[in-house]
C-alpha cells in the first residue's frame, strides 16, 4: 500500500468475509499542460496549493508531478 501511495495512487483493499485478498490501484490523471499552465501563474506571482483528500505520499507524488507548489493532504469537508 505505501508504494502505490508513493508513485501517485490510492490503495483499494479487497476483501472477503473480513479476509484481504487483493489490492486494487487507483491512479488520478494529471492533464497535459498543467505543469506549463502553473508555471504561467508563478510568473504572475501566484502561488499554486493543491487541497485533496488523499494520504500525504499520493498527494506529494501528484503535487510534484502536477508543477504545484504546495499541497495539503487528507482534507476533509464539512457538513
Amino acid at each position: 500500500m505505501n508504494r502505490i501511495s508513493s508513485n501517485g495512487g490510492t490503495p483499494l483493499v479487497v476483501a472477503e468475509n473480513e479476509k484481504v485478498i487483493g489490492v486494487i490501484e487507483l491512479q488520478d490523471i494529471i492533464k497535459p499542460g498543467i505543469q506549463e499552465r502553473f508555471e504561467r501563474l508563478r510568473k504572475m506571482g501566484i502561488k499554486t496549493v493543491m487541497v485533496t483528500g488523499d494520504n500525504p505520499l499520493t498527494a506529494k507524488f501528484i503535487a510534484e508531478k502536477a508543477g504545484v507548489d504546495d499541497f495539503i493532504a487528507e482534507a476533509k469537508t464539512r457538513r
